[in-house]
């Protein structure tokens, strides 16, 4: 009697983890076996719909030198369908070109909740509503405050160094060359208001970074990035600014341009 009740359970256990996508399996999986995790606290609680076309960092499973970060992709008019993505990396800073786990697409309206040892995620995929309840044995659940938005929108790190001198919107805190080598060492904490991814390079590994939250894509301001597209050379006649607009794009009516600086921003 107890085989066959083993049994039943066996195959009522693989059936319903049929039912379920790969990407919820695997943070099933990850908020039960996980040490330790980190939630962002600034998409807590909320509906997640800015900035608009950007990849955030939502959560942080550590497991030693390994992470395992939750990423999502906020849809935007431009780019309407919503992606949830698991990252494996060293690091989940800038973790969304990193090996892929699993991914979900079609997800927006996304807001996630904590109550005690469960982790609620409630969303749209494809305009159906859906409620998913994780739960983790785990009680070393932390909070961070950063934010990182990717390639796609300017990247902010919320860090405060009071002991140094601030710097301004628009100044460099991080430089990279065409080599992908960090010419202009990190000072991104020193930054007011975070900072912002700024193409200004043929590297597509890194990207350097401006002080300041940024907006991109509109009249004057910054080119939107092309998260995880390396594009083919152009050819040899075009200029030096078309070289480095490859992969970034502006909104519709707005060319891409290259100011003073060399950095690509959106012109009419």
């Amino acid at each position: 009697m107890i085989k066959v009740m083993l049994a039943f359970f066996i195959i009522t256990l693989l059936y319903s983890c049929e039912r379920k996508d790969e990407l919820e399996l695997e943070l099933r999986e990850r908020f039960l076996l996980a040490p330790s995790f980190s939630l962002n606290e600034n998409y807590l609680g909320k509906k997640i719909e800015s900035p608009s076309g950007a990849w955030v960092n939502l959560i942080d499973f550590s497991e030693g030198d390994i992470h395992f970060c939750l990423n999502y992709k906020i849809p935007s008019k431009r780019d309407p369908i919503g992606a949830l993505r698991l990252n494996e990396s060293r690091n989940c800073k800038d973790s969304y070109f990193e090996r892929k786990i699993a991914e979900k697409k079609g997800v927006t309206k996304l807001e996630i909740s904590r109550l005690r040892s469960h982790i609620v995620f409630s969303f749209e995929y494809f305009g159906e509503n859906q409620v998913i309840d994780f739960f983790s044995f785990t009680t070393k659940v932390k909070t961070s405050s950063f934010s990182l938005h990717d390639r796609l929108h300017p990247e902010a790190l919320l860090i405060k160094e009071k002991s140094k001198k601030a710097l301004r919107d628009f100044e460099f805190c991080e430089r990279v060359n065409h080599n992908c080598k960090v010419v202009q060492e990190y000072r991104c904490g020193l930054c007011k208001r975070g900072f912002s991814l700024a193409k200004d390079s043929l590297c597509f590994e890194k990207m350097s970074k401006v002080c300041g939250r940024l907006s991109c894509g509109g009249q004057g301001e910054l080119a939107c990035i092309l998260g995880g597209v390396f594009p083919d050379p152009l050819e040899d006649s075009a200029s030096e600014c078309e070289h480095l607009a490859r992969g970034t794009y502006c909104n519709q009516g707005l060319r891409v341009s290259c100011d003073e600086r060399g950095i690509v921003v959106c012109e009419l």
